[in-house]
């Protein structure tokens, strides 16, 4: 039976968790310096010291992005984090991954969790979602942190995790209080079911206000976003941990994967899927550019009772939702539930990622969008913009797939790691087969070799495909063109 105290000490299965947490993180102050020193920071020394070579995945909001730095690329907290690695292991590639995104919480971390992290092969993800994720319930953050974590497991088995605790001014008064931010306890028991550590450098930030070393004002640029002299408290709280538990125990001899536990929550959602708007078409929907970084095209419709019909196989579903001066009202339902109406209008443009619902039983549903005659009295139309589709799909054995138009190569949309890959080859020729990230880059050869003409069947065994949402493309060295008919069984 856990709970929490009156006093904010957090008692697991009837003991004090400062005891609990002697056992499992060797740390006596409750959340100030929390990492697991057994097994999965175990797996990092070993990758730091044997193989010499880690990437390191910092997944999170503008906070991790290094705004209010002078220069994000040197004085915020993830690149001094970086030259921490590279200055104490000096024989090691370090190489870092910025999978930042501001104004964004654990909801869209979960699911973007695959393509912009799992993905990437990291072997240490910092995860930092807790100063935009204050204003939310438990409900509205445990199943996306519980995600996240499980679709990095699940992918990585031997990778390490902590969680990064940030603060702002309006969470900073819980430690006055003699407590914790709401949305960092919430994380917190999901970072203990899974004995994955945690870092609390929004405490220490605070700490420093209470020892004369300035105020959040003065150690922040709004309240939120540090300052060079604010990084550096967050950054030397994290060097100071990584040096007593990653720097000085020994080398294991071996490395040991996590075995995953059953869901933390049962409506978590640990396989998102982000559809992109180029990848979307329906009736009396218009495709164009929008600019934006993060989802370049878009989606809209400025007439009144046009419906939108969207089949998936999943547990949740979401978009990337931009409201305007122009934007009209719409509602929405899944699978005939009662409709839930979302006004498009604000007085200037920013986007945003809701959930439309994650508490779907698995299997096949049906998302509408019904686009409404009725707006708000300032509007100038009736414009509903979406610049993408998430959805966490239901994890199973078998591969799904999606074709892709692109431009450049015809891909291959994997939803989860496939046994086989079938392909008709038009000519007699040696063959590549590459794993693309959803950007086009092109990150490993999956494999090269002399087929004739006619269908084909590649085995792969899954612990060589990383499951998840990315492409394969493939190619004929001698003609430099790619195979025109791609298919995997279902």
């Amino acid at each position: 039976m856990s709970g929490y105290s009156k006093s904010g000490r957090i008692y697991v299965s009837g003991l004090p968790r400062a005891v609990v947490m002697a056992c499992l993180f060797l740390t006596a102050d409750l959340f100030a310096a929390t990492i697991d020193t057994s097994t999965y920071f175990a797996n990092l020394r070993r990758k730091l010291s044997v193989d010499k070579k880690v990437s390191i995945a910092y997944f999170g909001g503008s906070i991790t992005q290094g705004q209010g730095a002078s220069d994000r690329a040197v004085t915020a907290w993830r690149p001094l984090t970086t030259t921490w690695f590279k200055t104490n292991f000096p024989q090691a590639t370090v190489t870092e991954i910025d999978a930042s995104w501001g104004a964004t919480g654990s909801d869209l971390g979960a699911f973007r969790c695959t393509r912009d992290v799992s993905s990437k092969n990291p072997d240490l993800v910092f995860i930092e979602f807790a100063v935009n994720d204050w204003a939310k319930t438990s409900a509205d953050i445990q199943p996306y942190m519980d995600g996240i974590i499980r679709n990095i497991w699940r992918t990585l088995p031997n990778c390490a995790m902590s969680i990064i605790y940030t603060v702002h001014n309006g969470t900073i008064g819980a430690y006055d209080n003699g407590t914790y931010p709401p949305a960092v306890l919430a994380q917190q028991a999901v970072a203990d079911y899974y004995h994955v550590g945690s870092i609390n450098v929004g405490k220490k930030l605070w700490e420093a206000t209470k020892a004369g070393q300035g105020t959040i004002s003065t150690l922040t640029v709004d309240g939120t976003h540090p300052t060079d002299v604010g990084y550096k408290i967050y950054a030397d709280e994290i060097a100071g941990v990584l040096k007593r538990y990653v720097l000085t125990p020994p080398v294991p001899a071996a490395y040991s994967p996590a075995a995953l536990p059953a869901p933390f929550v049962s409506n978590t959602v640990d396989n998102g899927v982000i559809i992109m708007a180029d990848q979307l078409s329906f009736p009396g929907w218009k495709n164009s550019a929008t600019g934006s970084a993060r989802f370049p095209n878009e989606i809209s419709c400025n007439s009144p009772a046009t419906k939108l019909t969207y089949p998936f196989k999943g547990t949740a579903v979401g978009m990337d939702w931009i409201p305007g001066t122009d934007g009209g009202e719409m509602q929405w339902s899944v699978d005939n539930s009662t409709p839930v109406q979302k006004s498009g209008y604000a007085s200037s443009s920013r986007e945003s990622y809701p959930c439309l619902t994650n508490t779907l039983a698995h299997g096949s549903h049906t998302l509408t969008l019904y686009v409404l005659s009725t707006k708000n009295a300032a509007s100038t139309g009736n414009y509903i913009r979406m610049g993408a589709l998430f959805i966490n799909e239901d994890v199973s054995g078998t591969a799904t797939h999606r074709n892709m138009a692109n431009t450049i190569n015809p891909f291959f949309y994997l939803r989860a790691a496939p046994s086989a890959i079938v392909l008709n080859t038009t000519v007699h020729d040696v063959f590549s087969i590459f794993r693309i990230g959803l950007s086009g880059k092109t990150y490993d050869c999956l494999f090269t070799g002399e087929l004739g003409q006619g269908p084909h069947r590649i085995d792969f065994s899954r612990a060589e495909v990383v499951p998840g949402a990315y492409a394969l493309s493939v190619k004929s060295m001698a003609h430099g063109q790619s195979i025109k008919k791609i298919i995997a069984p279902e």
